[in-house]
């Protein structure tokens, strides 16, 4: 679901690493914890209510995103990218403070978080997307885009097929019961006519 670096010679800047200054550049926006995927017209699009299961709304900081584990989430999380591996693999967010440190400018090919109503026109394509990828990380939280994607579509029940050991899984979505009968029923009466 990510995409590696492909501009050649991008020249990054050292990113002062675990120092107050380094963590307050970061906004809390969750980006680089979620799952983000291409779509046509090229942008790379966060993937809305699918993310790393360590990653929580700080209620107590006014929603903002938090890791659970952040302290060890290196060791707890192997899939785990910290800022300075992130950023050079476009796993941050377009305009990230920590992108624009490093680079001076935002970083075109990065995620793109989009508002609700773009979201929703490009969805099928994120969908469509996420369903093609045949290794899911299987330590995502995929319950909260389950529920999200029915909402957008009821027509599906999505599910996470994992396979015997549990080290890889592949989202899987299908016809709802209901879906199935209202479409052979539509079409009945449609040929009775």
């Amino acid at each position: 679901m990510y995409r590696q670096q492909t501009a050649k010679n991008v020249e990054i800047r050292a990113l002062s690493v675990d120092t107050p200054e380094h963590e307050a550049r970061c906004e809390r926006c969750g980006t680089s914890c979620h799952a983000a995927v291409h779509v046509p017209d090229g942008r790379q699009v966060v993937v809305e209510d699918l993310h790393c299961k360590y990653l929580v709304r700080d209620a107590l900081q006014g929603g903002l995103w938090t890791c659970s584990v952040y302290q060890n989430r290196l060791e707890v999380a192997p899939w785990c990218h910290h800022v300075s591996s992130a950023e050079p693999l476009n796993m941050l967010r377009v305009d990230c403070p920590y992108t624009v440190f490093a680079r001076g400018g935002n970083n075109e090919q990065a995620k793109v978080k989009l508002s609700e109503a773009e979201y929703a026109l490009v969805f099928d394509a994120v969908a469509e997307a996420v369903l093609a990828v045949k290794s899911a990380n299987p330590n995502f939280s995929y319950s909260s885009f389950f529920a999200s994607a029915q909402r957008r579509d009821p027509s599906y029940v999505w599910s996470l097929r994992r396979n015997a050991v549990g080290t890889r899984a592949q989202v899987v979505r299908r016809k709802t019961w209901w879906y199935t009968v209202k479409t052979t029923l539509t079409n009945a009466f449609a040929r009775n006519r």
